[in-house]
């Protein structure tokens, strides 16, 4: 099954697959005379790693070790009750045991592939991944025709919070600046921290003017909290609105972020909007 296809199932799905692979299982363990309970574990490895759901780890476990010992049952002359079931509790400790380590491991590489993402003062992702999905907006584009938005934005005056009040004031104004942003965009947005005291947000199946209205709400957010603080921070933003596709990913961030500089230039504390075209 390939992998690609295997991440896209939702974990009932793959708990259904994985049941189909221990009764699979089972019926070959009727007619083969070795002892197959090593097999039993590879369906459950297979739950335990793709669905990550501790409940469905434990029932396939006590099918598996149900079902294995009802294959020795079956094709043993002589049965003792007893030993049966103390080897079914140990083939199932097997098997749980084996999901659970599964489980852990998958979540800690899941964690840790999140974090390299991720920018660590602000929890925004970071520029790499920005740019990942960026091109990916860009493919759905070329396919679907599927319009969206890009927003950069600058800190106008940041230099003058980390000379005057040093870095802690000026890394907690990035974190309220990112906390203004994440308050302000849908769930389907991606929000990014550029680098320094740039950002970018990207507006998925978003017109310009949809996007320049979330952006002047996130700007009048952090002028409010900036002016209760004492803090000249404003912001100075370019927002993109693409209808056809650009030549690469960077020459996607590049326009919204000349669309900034534009701002900068003329002053700052503003937004500037505009659509590419070809």
């Amino acid at each position: 099954m390939p992998n690609s296809l295997i991440k896209k199932m939702k974990p009932v799905r793959v708990f259904l697959a994985s049941a189909a692979m221990t009764a699979g299982i089972f019926a070959a363990d009727l007619f083969i005379e070795p002892d197959m309970s090593i097999f039993y574990a590879l369906p459950a490895a297979f739950l335990a790693w793709n669905a990550r759901n501790r409940v469905m780890a434990t029932v396939l476990s006590a099918a598996s070790s149900s079902l294995w010992i009802y294959a020795e049952y079956l094709n043993s002359a002589g049965w003792n009750m007893l030993q049966g079931l103390w080897r079914t509790a140990v083939i199932f400790s097997f098997y749980e045991a084996i999901s659970i380590l599964i489980i852990r491991v998958r979540t800690l590489l899941d964690k840790e592939k999140d974090l390299a993402r991720r920018d660590q003062l602000t929890g925004l992702w970071n520029r790499r991944f920005f740019m990942k999905v960026a091109e990916h907006q860009r493919v759905i584009l070329e396919r679907y025709g599927r319009p969206f938005s890009m927003a950069y934005l600058d800190l106008d005056n940041f230099k003058h919070v980390n000379d005057n009040y040093g870095h802690n004031a000026g890394d907690a104004v990035i974190k309220t600046v990112a906390g203004c942003i994440t308050g302000r965009i849908r769930k389907t947005d991606l929000a990014a921290r550029m680098g320094g005291d740039e950002f970018a947000v990207i507006f998925t199946e978003t017109e310009s003017d949809r996007a320049e209205t979330a952006v002047r709400k996130i700007s009048g957010d952090i002028a409010k909290i900036m002016g209760e603080t004492g803090y000249p921070v404003t912001v100075s933003a370019g927002i993109a609105a693409y209808k056809t596709m650009p030549e690469d990913v960077d020459s996607m961030v590049r326009f919204a972020d000349s669309l900034m500089y534009e701002v900068k230039n003329a002053g700052k504390n503003s937004i500037k909007c505009g659509i590419f075209e070809k």
